[in-house]
């Protein structure tokens, strides 16, 4: 379960940073459009080449700690969470990727679940291509959710990746996502995720959800993001496989 945490984190980061996918009566490319300006007002993304994001974390079986997501283009991504009794660490330096944790220690991730960190990697990009990602997209209809109006959207992955497609619900007067339903594999099962966003604040010019609510049968998980840092000087060897955590 603690592994399950990193990856609707990391989807629930990217969200913030592309906006999700706004749909009114027009074209896809016009959609696309609105949502960049809702949440990259200034077109700061594209010139954006580091990200660091601290955020305390509640996991799923309610123990406490801290995560740090670390972005590097292109598709470098670092993702740590530590608490007072268990440390856990993914690592992607764009072709390879890699799992620490202290209890099952270091493994090289391949298959399902290299495809699926690779593709969290570009995801998360702040300037990443929706279009590329997820070269389909439908509107399913209009949902309800916190009693406002959303359009519920079906995003399907770039076949590449083997994704699930992920089932977005944007806030009809925001343009902003409020929530996600996603699968995701892990270890070779398939999980489900609802995800809830809230609390958007623009940080630097981006609009960023600074709290994270996360349910997998029937538990829950709740991110708050601390401080998100553009542009930070991030060594490559930042995404080297580790020996051991903290190396």
């Amino acid at each position: 379960m603690k592994h399950l945490t990193l990856v609707s984190i990391v989807c629930a980061l990217v969200l913030s940073f592309t906006g999700g996918i706004c749909i009114a009566q027009e074209t896809a490319d016009e959609v696309l459009n609105k949502v960049k300006k809702a949440c990259d007002p200034q077109d700061k993304c594209k010139s954006i080449n580091t990200m660091v994001t601290t955020a305390k974390i509640k996991t799923f079986d309610g123990k406490e700690g801290e995560l740090i997501v670390e972005l590097k283009k292109p598709g470098k991504v670092r993702i740590e969470v530590k608490g007072a009794d268990f440390a856990i660490l993914k690592i992607c330096d764009g072709k390879k990727a890699w799992d620490f944790s202290t209890k099952d220690g270091l493994r090289e991730l391949t298959g399902k679940e290299l495809e699926m960190l690779r593709f969290q990697a570009l995801y998360l990009a702040p300037d990443s291509n929706l279009k590329e990602i997820f070269p389909k997209v439908t509107l399913e209809g209009e949902a309800e959710f916190a009693g406002e109006k959303c359009y519920k959207l079906k995003c399907e992955a770039a076949p590449e990746f083997s994704s699930e497609p992920y089932i977005m619900y944007v806030d009809k007067k925001t343009c902003l996502v409020v929530k996600s339903d996603e699968k995701h594999i892990m270890k070779d099962q398939t999980v489900e995720i609802t995800t809830v966003y809230e609390n958007y604040e623009d940080i630097d010019g981006v609009v960023v959800p600074m709290t994270i609510i996360s349910e997998v049968e029937n538990k829950i998980r709740e991110v708050k993001i601390e401080s998100v840092k553009w542009d930070e000087d991030l060594p490559d060897s930042d995404f080297e496989p580790p020996k051991t955590l903290g190396n």
